[in-house]
């Protein structure tokens, strides 16, 4: 199925509107595509934030949750395809895969923000269980903390390469 343009997709530049979220499998897969359509030659002007975890297949036929770290990569790198970008500012986990171990996913997630092809992270639905040990910090030594989407990311004494960042701060 080829996206088309939506009338609406137009008026992006003179709404106001900052912040889009969209997630793979809304459409499923389409939502993106109408997305990267939507703010081509203006990404810019945008936050952008997607979705990773509830695995469809072309047709829509559910297969699954996934949040191992093969599917992690292969989510971002067909998201970043499809919105036709070289980096997601916004990327977290729709649904938490109860077979793989968060510190598997959220590592997965930390590699995207060391190659650059996400900004930040975060993780939805994802309170009810809770993780065996802690999770490692995902942000680089560069950045501060973020309140943008929410809550702000605390610095923690525990993660080495806050600490490192809050002395060179």
């Amino acid at each position: 199925m080829k996206a088309r343009q939506s009338p609406r997709s137009g008026a992006l530049s003179t709404s106001g509107v900052t912040f889009l979220d969209t997630a793979d499998i809304y459409g499923p897969f389409t939502n993106e595509k109408l997305v990267g359509r939507a703010i081509a030659g203006r990404r810019s002007d945008v936050e952008l934030a997607t979705k990773f975890g509830n695995v469809r297949a072309e047709n829509g036929e559910r297969l699954g949750i996934r949040g191992d770290a093969e599917y992690v990569r292969q989510a971002c790198d067909a998201s970043l395809d499809r919105l036709g970008v070289d980096h997601i500012d916004l990327y977290y986990q729709h649904r938490v895969d109860r077979n793989t171990p968060i510190e598997e996913t959220v590592g997965a997630m930390a590699e995207l923000v060391e190659a650059g092809k996400v900004r930040r992270l975060g993780l939805s639905e994802a309170l009810r269980r809770r993780s065996a040990a802690p999770t490692p910090c995902t942000r680089s030594p560069r950045s501060k903390p973020s309140t943008r989407f929410g809550a702000a990311i605390p610095r923690t004494r525990s993660c080495p390469r806050c600490v490192s960042s809050e002395s060179a701060s």
